[in-house]
């Protein structure tokens, strides 16, 4: 969502992450013809030419999260670029993937179910979900600090926070705070 230069970023997490993670945004979308790179590790459509490599300035590790995640989840990817005429979506499961025609705005939705659902040591996962909800708020802390450019909403544990975009060191002390 930060690499497609969105502006406003939605986040639901239901379960300590371990129901769904869900993450909407109104960034530059996924052209269809893209989708079967998102199962590829080592795979990503921000990159042209060797060159792009040395100058790249995008987060993440050219397309891993996605093709990781989908070998101990369920994922529902929909995105509309905005030169598409209508939006696509992607749904991963252990039976493989569904390409479908799909209704979103502009931007991406990913949606990621059942996290650890097919591994046989689940339990040992789902004991520490008292972890993984510590773990995200660090991460979400981080992210509010580095693009204050981008409006974050975010529904973590039944709590709901909103962080308005801000430009100045006043701003960034409000988003410090809460």
């Amino acid at each position: 969502s930060i690499d497609a230069n969105s502006t406003f970023i939605k986040i639901i997490i239901e379960k300590y992450g371990l129901s769904l993670i869900k993450i909407d945004d109104n960034g530059c979308g996924i052209y269809k013809k893209e989708f079967l790179l998102l199962l590829n590790g080592n795979a990503t459509s921000k990159i042209f030419s060797i060159f792009d490599i040395r100058e790249s300035n995008f987060y993440g590790r050219y397309g891993n999260a996605l093709s990781i995640i989908s070998s101990i989840s369920k994922i529902k990817l929909i995105s509309k670029p905005r030169k598409q005429k209508f939006a696509w979506s992607i749904s991963i499961d252990e039976y493989g993937y569904y390409i479908s025609p799909d209704l979103y705005n502009n931007g991406t939705s990913v949606s990621i179910f059942d996290l650890y659902y097919n591994l046989p040591y689940k339990n040992m996962f789902i004991l520490k979900k008292f972890n993984n909800y510590y773990e995200i708020g660090k991460i979400f802390k981080i992210f509010l600090l580095c693009c204050t450019n981008i409006e974050f909403y975010i529904d973590y544990g039944n709590r709901i926070y909103f962080y308005s975009s801000c430009f100045d060191i006043i701003g960034i002390e409000k988003r410090l705070i809460r």
